[in-house]
């Protein structure tokens, strides 16, 4: 379903921010940043999506059945470099039309996974 495979797209873009902090990419940190009005995310290299350096590495839009809520605060997950330890912790929840919803949690360690 639309809802199934948006929730692993979404996990498979956090972990893919994170592994790339990890291995520092590019000598950098990586980010999520998630934009709720335009029901999309983008993957980012950058201290924080308000880097004027940052550089966008993929943008994914979410079906118009779908709705996004993000429980962080921004909508800006960041990984740090070397370690990949995220500036926050929290959940992004997908929502849709038909009913159902997916939970995403990530925790202090960075780890992202669907909550049951």
């Amino acid at each position: 379903s639309q809802i199934n495979e948006s929730t692993t797209q979404m996990i498979q873009t956090i972990r893919i921010a994170r592994e790339r902090a990890v291995a520092r990419a590019n000598d950098s940190a990586h980010g999520v940043y998630f934009d709720t009005a335009a029901k999309k995310y983008i993957l980012y290299q950058g201290s924080s999506w308000g880097d004027v350096g940052k550089v966008i590495i993929r943008e994914t839009t979410l079906e118009n059945v779908l709705s996004l809520t993000v429980g962080l605060d921004p909508n800006d997950l960041n990984f740090s470099k070397g370690l990949g330890a995220p500036n926050q912790t929290g959940n992004i929840i997908l929502t849709h039309t038909a009913g159902g919803t997916k939970t995403i949690n990530i925790n202090s360690f960075g780890k992202t996974e669907l909550t049951p």
